[in-house]
C-alpha cells in the first residue's frame, strides 16, 4: 500500500514530516539537503554528467511513499540468496526492515544493524561519517536520498577482524511499491587491518512494478584494511534505479568491487573511490546486460591523490534489442601521485 504525496510538491511534503527521534545534526543535514534539491531540481540533458541519462521520466513521475510493505515469505527470497541461506543478512522489503526474513548474526567486536537502530542507539559513532563521504550536493539524487532516507544498514568491522562469510544486504521491492520512491542508505566502516565482504543486492518480486530506488552507500576504510564489495542490481524492467557509492581508502588498504547490472528501465550507478594514502589499491570490475528498451549507465571515478598506488578497472557489457549502455570512467591523478599504476578497459558487444 502506498500513500500519494501529490504533484511536484511530493518531496517537500515527505521531508516536512521529519523522522521522530533523529539527532539534531541529522535533521540539519536533511533540511540542508532538501534545500539543495529544491534549488537545483532534477538534472537535465544540459548537465554534462547526465546528458546520456534521460531522467525526465523520473522527474515527471508522481511518486508516493510506501505505507504498508508487502509480506514476503522465505521461499520468495531464497532464490536470490546465492545458495547461502545462513549468511548474515539484512532484508528490506519496500524500504522497510523485515526482521523475520533477516539473519542477524552477532559481529565479533563490530556492528551489524539497521541504520535506524544505529541512529537510536549510538548516533555519535555515525556523526563523523554519515552524509560526510557522499555530500548531499554530489548529485540531485544524493540530496534526495539524504533528505528522505528512512532506513538502511550500518556495518562496522572491528579492528583486526576477518569476516568468515559475506554480509548480505537484500533490498526487495514488490507490487506494493508500484508508483513509490524508496531511498536506502548504507554506511560501512572497515577499521584498521580488518577484512570484510559485502554483497549488496536489489531485486523486484511480482510483475513489473514501476518505482524509484535511489540508494547511497558510503564505505570508509582505515589503514591496512581490505574490502570485497559486490553489487547486484535486478530491478523491475519498468522500475528506475539510481545508485551512488563512495569509497574512502586510507594507506595500505585494498578495495575490490564487482558490479552486475541487468534490471531497470533506467539504471545508473556512480562509483567513486579515493586512494587517500600510499600503497593503496582499487580493483573495479563491472558487467552490464541490457535488452528491450533498457538504459544501463555506469559512471566511475578513481582519485589517485598519493604516490605508489594502483588501480585496475574492467567493465564489459552485452546489449540486445534497443537497449543502451553507457560507461564513463575517469582516473584523476594529482601531480604529486608519482609511480601511479592505473589501467582501464571497457568492452561492449551489440547483439542487434
Amino acid at each position: 500500500m502506498a500513500r500519494r504525496l501529490g504533484g511536484g510538491r511530493q518531496y517537500e511534503a515527505s521531508s516536512a514530516e521529519g523522522r521522530p527521534g533523529a539527532p539534531d545534526w541529522l535533521e540539519q543535514l536533511r533540511q540542508g539537503a532538501m534545500e539543495q534539491f529544491k534549488e537545483t531540481g532534477f538534472p537535465s540533458p544540459k548537465d554534462e554528467e547526465w546528458r546520456f541519462t534521460p531522467v525526465a521520466p523520473i522527474a515527471r513521475a508522481d511518486f508516493s511513499e510506501v505505507v504498508v510493505p508487502s509480506k514476503v515469505s522465505r521461499s520468495d527470497l531464497e532464490p536470490y540468496w546465492f545458495g547461502h541461506p545462513e549468511w548474515t543478512r539484512l532484508v528490506f522489503v519496500d524500504g522497510r526492515f523485515d526482521a523475520e526474513s533477516s539473519n542477524l548474526s552477532p559481529a565479533a567486536g563490530g556492528t551489524i544493524s539497521t541504520l535506524a537502530e544505529a541512529l537510536r542507539s549510538d548516533p555519535r559513532t555515525l556523526e563523523p561519517y554519515l552524509g560526510r563521504q557522499v555530500q548531499p550536493g554530489a548529485t540531485p539524487f544524493t540530496a534526495l536520498n539524504t533528505a528522505l532516507s528512512r532506513d538502511g544498514a550500518f556495518i562496522r568491522i572491528a579492528r583486526g577482524t576477518v569476516t568468515d562469510a559475506p554480509i548480505h544486504l537484500h533490498f526487495v521491492t514488490t507490487a506494493a511499491a508500484d508508483g513509490a520512491a524508496i531511498h536506502p542508505r548504507i554506511l560501512v566502516l572497515v577499521e584498521r587491518e580488518a577484512r570484510g565482504q559485502l554483497v549488496e543486492s536489489y531485486v523486484s518480486l511480482g510483475g513489473r512494478p514501476r518505482y524509484l530506488v535511489n540508494t547511497v552507500c558510503e564505505v570508509v576504510m582505515a589503514e591496512g584494511s581490505w574490502m570485497e564489495h559486490s553489487r547486484i542490481q535486478r530491478e523491475s524492467e519498468a522500475g528506475y534505479h539510481i545508485g551512488f557509492t563512495e569509497v574512502s581508502q586510507a594507506r595500505d588498504s585494498h578495495y575490490r568491487s564487482f558490479s552486475l547490472a541487468m534490471g531497470g528501465a533506467i539504471a545508473r550507478h556512480n562509483l567513486q573511490t579515493r586512494l587517500g594514502g600510499s600503497n593503496t589499491e582499487a580493483l573495479l570490475y563491472g558487467l552490464y546486460l541490457g535488452h528491450g528498451d533498457q538504459l544501463i549507465d555506469n559512471h566511475t571515478t578513481i582519485f589517485h591523490d598519493h604516490p605508489d598506488c594502483r588501480s585496475w578497472e574492467i567493465y564489459k557489457g552485452v546489449l540486445d534489442g534497443r537497449s543502451h549502455g553507457v560507461f564513463n570512467g575517469k582516473i584523476l591523478v594529482k601531480p604529486e601521485a608519482q609511480k601511479t599504476d592505473a589501467k582501464q578497459t571497457n568492452r561492449a558487444i551489440l547483439l542487434s
